[in-house]
């Protein structure tokens, strides 16, 4: 099964257009479905619908697409250690589920890069869901999780807790301390990346009595930076997490405030693939103490 092929149809699903993706690869539009069409051969199942509208996936190229991704991330991975052993390199690859998780990892790697600056690092964004698996196969040697994963081949350290916190534009009228009926009063920004704020909210409140539906969610942020933003530029409040709003607050860009009966604090942990520690244990253990420095 020739790689290209399967990247060609990863393209293809993901753009859902032949015409597009036989531009960006530099090649004709009949070459392009020749392969898509000797994968599916290959296969023995139709993969993509094809009609004058565009290119949609079908239910059996759903399946293999997600075979598809796992297989050209194991290949670029066998290409870039290939490629590190000839030039005498060190590269690892570090997951993250959000952006926090960017930051944090961020901030680390900045730390490490000073101890030793042969040391290489690639970050791969991806879902929570696809963390545990990215390690599981090798495909990642570590990553900041917010949940232990202990597998025989993955394991888990709490590295420390952060908070969230309210904040708010500093001219919003709004008191350092305020009751949870007042919440209620102000456009809400609830960010969707991170911890599961939604879920660690809604119990927080339904606990107390009140429901979140009733909130005036003005809508969920896919990423801190929106939500930041959001609330530099208005009237809105949110519910964000501490490490990534310290700057705004030291700077005067946001304040914080309280709300009475709530507080919130969830656990980071830092897991990382068992024989990535047996060849690279001075990083992992490098990695481990400033995550727990940074996350007190």
């Amino acid at each position: 099964m020739d790689i290209q092929f399967l990247r060609n149809f990863y393209d293809v699903a993901t753009l859902k257009s032949i015409s597009k993706v036989a531009s960006l690869s530099h090649i004709s539009q009949s070459a392009l479905s020749q392969r898509i069409l000797k994968l599916e051969q290959e296969l023995g199942i139709p993969l993509l619908e094809r009609s004058n509208k565009g290119t949609n996936i079908t239910q059996e190229g759903e399946l293999i697409l997600r075979h598809v991704k796992t297989m050209i991330r194991a290949y670029d991975r066998i290409i870039e250690d290939i490629s590190n052993i000839k030039d005498h390199k060190e590269t690892f690859v570090v997951s993250s589920s959000s952006s926090e998780i960017d930051l944090i990892t961020l901030r680390i790697l900045l730390v490490i890069k000073e101890i030793n600056d042969q040391w290489f690092f690639k970050i791969n964004t991806m879902p929570k869901e696809n963390t545990e698996l990215e390690l599981d196969r090798n495909l990642s040697d570590m990553a900041i999780t917010y949940e232990s994963i202990e597998t025989d081949n993955i394991t888990s350290f709490k590295v420390g807790t952060n908070e969230l916190v309210f904040v708010a534009n500093p001219k919003v009228d709004i008191e350092e301390r305020v009751s949870i009926s007042e919440l209620y009063k102000y456009p809400f920004i609830l960010l969707g990346d991170g911890p599961d704020i939604p879920n660690m909210l809604n119990y927080a409140l339904k606990s107390k009595g009140y429901d979140i539906d009733d909130l005036q969610v003005v809508f969920t942020a896919n990423s801190i930076g929106i939500a930041k933003e959001s609330i530099e530029k208005t009237e809105d409040i949110s519910l964000l997490p501490k490490i990534c709003v310290e700057e705004e607050i030291e700077k005067g860009a946001m304040k914080t405030f309280k709300v009475e009966d709530l507080s919130f604090e969830y656990e980071v942990f830092f897991s990382y693939n068992k024989n990535s520690y047996y060849k690279s244990k001075k990083l992992i253990d490098i990695f481990k103490r400033e995550a727990k420095k940074l996350l007190k």
